[in-house]
């Protein structure tokens, strides 16, 4: 018989180490079919059985494998495009905001990274090999124009979601800033929630 204590312990264990931000376990797709199980107790609290239930609708958007939800991204001169008409080769989407404090340092790594530098450096059929799109998901666009000189312009494009849309319409599931993906030429989605070491290594199975 299910103890619904012991039964709430062990679930918020398998969300802190497959589902939680700073957890080096952390793997959705092992995460899914445990959602599937909770989903179908009866012993968990309305609000567990609520979080649980937005969990795994943020999980299976824009999974390894499938191509990334598109979206509006808007330059700071007030031009609207689209994801996924960059051309690039690979694309990193880089979810960030305007406090330096949290970001600056991932951000000169990913600028001192050797390793990307070797890819930004190539081209293919007349198209960058790589390029990342930063994209304030925020509403305090005053505050990110103000801030956009700390951000680099070589190799990045800086952009905000104008409205919102991304957060308002859980386009992306971004847990914490900043967010990182990897893209394919295809805007096939390659890692999901990643990191500068995780990229690297991706890249350096490419050389």
């Amino acid at each position: 018989q299910e103890h619904p204590a012991m039964y709430s312990h062990f679930a918020s264990l398998f969300e802190k180490y497959y589902y939680g931000a700073d957890s080096p376990y952390r793997n959705e797709e092992l995460y899914i079919p445990v959602l599937d199980i909770l989903l179908k107790s009866r012993v968990l609290s309305k609000t567990e059985q609520r979080k649980y239930d937005f969990q795994r609708e943020m999980i299976h958007k824009n999974r390894v494998g499938t191509k990334a939800t598109d979206f509006d991204y808007t330059l700071a001169n007030g031009e609207s495009k689209k994801m996924r008409a960059f051309k690039s080769d690979f694309l990193i989407l880089f979810f960030t905001n305007p406090d330096c404090a949290t970001r600056c340092d991932v951000i000169d790594d990913f600028n001192n990274s050797e390793v990307l530098k070797k890819v930004f450096s190539h081209n293919s059929f007349n198209r960058n090999m790589l390029t990342i799109l930063s994209v304030y998901p925020g509403s305090n666009v005053k505050e990110w124009i103000e801030n956009l000189s700390t951000m680099p312009e070589k190799n990045w494009v800086n952009a905000y979601d104008n409205g919102m849309v991304i957060t308002n319409k859980r386009i992306y599931d971004i847990k914490t800033i900043p967010t990182i993906y990897l893209l394919d030429n295809k805007k096939r989605i390659i890692l999901k929630d990643t990191s500068l070491e995780e990229i690297e290594s991706f890249f350096l199975t490419k050389q």
